[in-house]
């Protein structure tokens, strides 16, 4: 008769033990990368307010040089060709020299120099923003 017995195996169990959790070295890392973006945040928004305070003279000068460059301009454009000047500030430049389009079409709502002013300056670059209203 054949030897029934079972082989020896060496049974081999693995092991459960889990690798210990770094919480504290994962919070430190989200802190570092939160830091980093808040940094980030800062340098751009400083970018924003780099053009010293403007007088009322200079602004208006900045102003004309860019309705020389383009018969149309929104208000948020403006603000940032010119890098964030003050709502006052620019609300009185553009009361003064400049003329809100009203009609419906293309440049509703955006600002457009005056007619008086309109005569001195060169003729702006052709493209889409500077076509005449119909």
């Amino acid at each position: 008769m054949p030897d029934l017995t079972l082989p020896d195996l060496a049974l081999t169990v693995p092991d459960l033990r889990h690798e210990p959790l770094n919480h504290s070295g994962k919070r430190q890392e989200e802190n570092e990368a939160r830091q980093k973006r808040k940094d980030e945040q800062r340098s751009k928004s400083a970018l924003k307010r780099t053009r010293a305070d403007l007088s009322s003279d200079e602004l208006k000068k900045l102003i004309k040089g860019c309705f020389a460059r383009q018969h149309y301009w929104a208000r948020r454009d403006l603000v940032a060709e010119l890098g964030n000047p003050g709502a006052k500030l620019l609300s009185d430049g553009l009361d003064e020299l400049c003329v809100k389009v009203t009609k419906r079409g293309n440049h509703y709502g955006d600002y457009q120099l005056r007619e008086h002013l309109r005569s001195g300056l060169p003729a702006a670059a052709g493209g889409p923003s500077s076509a005449p209203m119909p």
